[in-house]
Parts: C-alpha cells; structure tokens; sequence
C-alpha cells in the first residue's frame, strides 16, 4: 500500500491487488460502504512518461466507472496488500473523525 498525504490531515490510500497487480484508491463513503475505486489517471508526467506524485492530489473517483467499484464488505483480505486489522484502524479513525466533526457542526448552532 502507497499512502500520499494531499491535504494537512488527508491522505490518499493506493491498495494494490496481489492476482492482478492492478492499483486501486481506498475511498470511504460516510452513508455507505467503503470503496475500492480503480486507479485511472487522467494524465501523466511528460518527462517520465509515468504518473507523477503531484498527480494524486488531484485525483477524483469519477476517472473509473462506478460499476468498477469493488464494495470493501466483499473483498478477500488475502488478496490484497492491506490487511483486514489495518482497514479496522482505518475505519475506527474514520468514525473518530466523523464524530469531531458533527460535534463541531451542533457546537456552531
């Protein structure tokens, strides 16, 4: 797994499938499942003829169609380069985001 941090407490997860070799962003969704979203860029380093790491700042879920979506509730750990015990520590971090936040947004009323 790739991890680049593109904003101050943002980062973005590059998973990569073991059977195809294949890379995939990790993105969560607060109403509903977590993603693994191919990794289609949309343009790439001209002196390098490779993706550059200023690219993945960039980088949005609408470059790879939604039916190539892979849900995270289906997908076999062993398959991947994460494990199923740091995806529970990304998910646990996630809810202690998501709490920070609505207390914030109730505290503004």
């Amino acid at each position: 797994m790739k991890e680049f941090k593109i904003r101050d407490n943002r980062s973005l997860y590059i998973v990569t499938n073991k059977v195809s070799g294949k890379e995939y962003v990790l993105q969560g969704y607060v109403a509903c499942d977590n993603y693994l979203i191919p990794f289609v860029p949309h343009w790439k380093s001209r002196e390098q003829n490779s993706v550059s790491e200023t690219w993945y700042k960039y980088w949005e879920p609408h470059y790879a169609e939604r039916e190539t979506w892979i849900p995270m509730s289906k997908i076999n750990f062993d398959e991947w380069d994460i494990t199923e015990e740091w995806y529970k520590g990304y998910l646990k971090d996630g809810d202690e985001c998501y709490k920070k936040i609505i207390t914030k947004y109730h505290a503004s009323f």
